[in-house]
């Protein structure tokens, strides 16, 4: 739910007491329940008088219904967004029909449970083509088809109150099957957690020529009930009582957005039951990384171990994070990904996959854009990267310098590398959120260039040394702008939308499998594995890197502090050291955990000790803390290191992905 939380707004309308939810369908257009504008219980239907008020987050607008694009039976209408401009950036929430119950299910919305900042509620589809008594005046006797859903926070305790949560989208993997319309109740409370949806099918048929409709994805068969009913049990054994350490597992495995799918669960098998049907739903290469994160925080496992040695599709080498190794398995899935774009892109004029792939288009288009900004940020990381090598160089001109020296064909050299960069970075600057900030250290990159060329250009005895003498120093600050960024790499790659690339494979081998040469099926389905993979494998260092960094200020902080007890440094040292061991639990034989854990073992007994008095002791603390300190530095810039090794490989999905979109 996480990358469409900005495309869902809250529905209140000027002079009513109601509120309802609404979602984009595309840029200007938003989609809700019909009930929530509108008394549909009499035809045609009487719309409030009152504006109708959207609150995205961020952005707050009035909106108009589409003349004639709503349906009474089915409980749904089309607004229009008055103020659209701001949405433009916005993601909208694709549409796809559903053919068959069981998917679990994802909506977020403000019901009375939570009106002001909204929630997210699931369940799970119980039936596709359910069918519900029309409510208003006139047809009283007629029955629509709908979509029966069983809600957990509307079954938990009497039953949340859903009211508020009309026009909600109903999402399922990456796009809604519908919106939420009625939910049974008795006194304000839903009776047996069971609510009601309105198609995508519906909503898509008000205006068919402005929004599409995705065919549905048909269940994948990972493993047989059998072995989900055998993983199941492996992984309650693996981590009982330890459901923190299950949650770090998923959270360094999957992401953090796969350890929060699961939000009620208080047990390890409440956990574990939850999480493996929404792993199964999301297709091939999501539980091979569970698997493979389960084994690595839990080595000694051996009935683990084999159970994934039974199911060699779902391969979940390597088990280890040697950097060679790793960096030789996520190379062989970028080339598994990227054949399969190029595969697709050479069978998408097949009459029977023109509307899948124009389903997808807008996806493509997008996580094609997210690449470039990708790649932009990754650019620019490497201009500061490439000043800080070179920078080492440059110092040792200066030093001559001011020994006498004539260096003046040298600074010429430098000064000319200096404003090719600055060219370079000024490049990728065009399309970027933080263009005008970007141009602030790249001005100074250039001016410290043409300072350096034109004291090259002129006598000795007229440089201007007051001027040119700053200039090292004026290029060493640049770099911390490094680090932010980073930042803004790592916030990008949260929501690259790879998943559009897996339910695509998937979908044309579903839809020509039968037909298609066994080279191409294979060929699609190692794309898709490896998409999952990739996803998994992505979002884990993601959410490591985000461990990291906040760990990482905790230490800086301590580094200024002048106490000598590692322990007395820190200003919340019972948190950092139960965040840290975590982290190193998850990852036990990793040589880095091995060291970090050793080096801890001596502060582990006392969390607020009394500082030494004696010279050596005090010597010997400031040492083994510094040597801490370095240790965890160097994890986290390994961390930081494969992230970036990994976001320069999506970047090169940018070929295929503009040929596929190219008409």
């Amino acid at each position: 739910m996480d990358e469409f939380r900005d495309a869902i707004a809250k529905i209140t309308i000027d002079g009513e007491n109601g509120r309802g939810t609404g979602f984009l369908v595309a840029p200007d257009i938003v989609a809700t329940a019909l009930h929530v504008v509108a008394d549909r219980k009499v035809e045609p239907p009487a719309f409030f008088a009152g504006t109708i008020q959207l609150e995205f987050r961020g952005h707050k607008t009035a909106a108009e219904v589409i003349p004639n694009k709503w349906n009474q039976d089915a409980d749904c209408v089309l607004l229009r967004c008055l103020d659209s401009k701001p949405l433009e950036n916005y993601p909208t929430i694709p549409l796809r029909e559903l053919d068959h119950p069981d998917d679990l299910f994802k909506t977020r919305g403000y019901p009375d449970a939570q009106p002001i900042n909204g929630m997210i509620w699931g369940g799970k589809v119980m039936d596709h083509a359910a069918q519900l008594t029309s409510t208003y005046a006139t047809r009283k006797s007629a029955y629509e088809p709908v979509l029966q859903l069983f809600c957990d926070e509307a079954s938990a305790g009497a039953g949340a109150p859903p009211k508020g949560l009309s026009g909600a989208p109903i999402i399922v993997g990456s796009a809604a099957i519908g919106l939420m319309r009625f939910a049974l109740m008795e006194d304000g409370r839903t009776v047996a957690g069971t609510l009601y949806g309105c198609s995508a099918r519906d909503i898509v048929a008000l205006d068919p020529e402005r929004l599409s409709l995705r065919p549905p994805l048909a269940p994948t068969v990972l493993l047989t009930p059998e072995q989900m009913a055998q993983l199941e049990e492996l992984l309650v054994a693996a981590f009982t009582p330890n459901l923190d350490g299950l949650r770090r597992t998923v959270r360094f495995s999957l992401g953090a957005q796969a350890e929060r799918s699961v939000t009620h669960a208080e047990t390890v098998e409440g956990y574990v039951s939850a999480l493996l049907p929404m792993l199964a739903q999301e297709g091939p290469g999501m539980i091979s990384m569970m698997l493979r994160g389960a084994i690595a925080a839990r080595p000694e496992d051996q009935a683990l171990r084999s159970f994934a040695e039974q199911v060699p599709r779902y391969s979940i080498q390597p088990l280890n994070d040697d950097p060679d190794v790793q960096e030789a398995h996520d190379r062989e899935l970028e080339t598994k990904i990227e054949r399969a774009l190029i595969h697709l892109n050479g069978i998408r004029q097949a009459r029977d996959l023109h509307h899948i792939m124009e389903s997808y288009r807008p996806d493509f288009e997008k996580t094609r854009k997210q690449i470039a900004v990708l790649a932009s940020y990754k650019a620019l990381h490497n201009c500061l990267h490439d000043l800080q090598k070179r920078l080492d160089v440059i110092a040792r001109h200066f030093t001559r310098l001011k020994s006498g020296d004539d260096v003046r064909r040298y600074l010429r050299e430098e000064g000319i590398f200096l404003r090719s960069l600055a060219r370079q970075a000024r490049n990728q600057t065009v399309d970027l959120p933080t263009a005008e900030e970007e141009q602030d250290w790249i001005n100074e990159l250039d001016a410290c260039g043409e300072v350096m060329k034109k004291a090259a250009s002129v006598a000795v005895s007229d440089i201007d040394d007051e001027v040119l003498l700053l200039v090292p120093d004026r290029l060493t600050h640049l770099l911390p702008r490094a680090s932010r960024i980073n930042e803004e790499l790592v916030s990008r790659v949260k929501n690259v939308g790879l998943n559009n690339f897996a339910e695509t494979m998937r979908l044309v081998e579903q839809k020509l499998g039968a037909t298609m040469p066994e080279n191409s099926l294979n060929r699609l389905r190692e794309g898709t594995v490896a998409v999952g993979r990739l996803r998994s494998r992505l979002a884990g260092l993601v959410s490591e890197h985000d461990e990291w960094q906040s760990l990482n200020r905790d230490l800086e902080y301590a580094v200024t502090q002048k106490k000598v007890r590692p322990q007395s440094r820190f200003s919340r040292w019972p948190q950092f050291k139960t965040k840290l061991i975590g982290l190193c639990d998850a990852f036990p034989q990793e040589d880095w955990s091995l060291e970090l854990r050793g080096m801890m073992e001596p502060w582990m007994e006392d969390d607020s000790p009394a500082e030494p008095q004696l010279p050596g002791k005090i010597s010997k603390l400031r040492e083994d803390f510094n040597a801490f300190y370095d240790q965890c530095v160097d994890r986290f810039i390994e961390v930081d290191r494969e992230l970036n090794a990994l976001c320069k490989k999506i970047t090169e999905f940018e070929t295929p992905l503009y040929s596929l979109l190219s008409e």
